[in-house]
């Protein structure tokens, strides 16, 4: 039997990590709006391979690492789907916010006949 736990933390980040964290959560946004910008949506697996040109045209997204990237596109991918299967609504364009969501690694404990 699998039994699946959660934690939320809050975290206080330091300057500098409070920079790349807004450094990540602009480039994710990048990502997500020019993907949206095209004239029709390509799908997951044809928007990364997009990508490389974009990290051309924008030396900035260099600096940023293609997990991130490819989360804003998987996330966009998802919300297409959500709206394919009429569950949500059209897809719109980024804002900047001040939120940052980081997706935990998955982690699974294993009961061992405790309880």
């Amino acid at each position: 039997m699998l039994i699946q736990k959660a934690f939320q933390y809050e975290l206080r980040p330091n300057g500098a990590t409070r920079r790349a964290f807004s450094r990540f959560a602009g480039a994710k946004r990048f990502v997500w709006n020019a993907a949206l910008k095209q004239s029709k949506y390509l799908g997951y697996a044809n928007n990364c391979a997009i990508v490389p040109q974009w990290k051309i045209e924008k030396p900035w997204l260099m600096e940023i690492h293609s997990q991130v990237l490819q989360q804003g596109l998987k996330d966009l991918d998802k919300a297409f789907k959500n709206f394919f299967e009429k569950t949500s609504v059209t897809p719109c364009a980024k804002e900047e916010r001040k939120v940052f969501r980081l997706l935990p690694v998955s982690s699974r404990i294993q009961d061992r006949g405790r309880t």
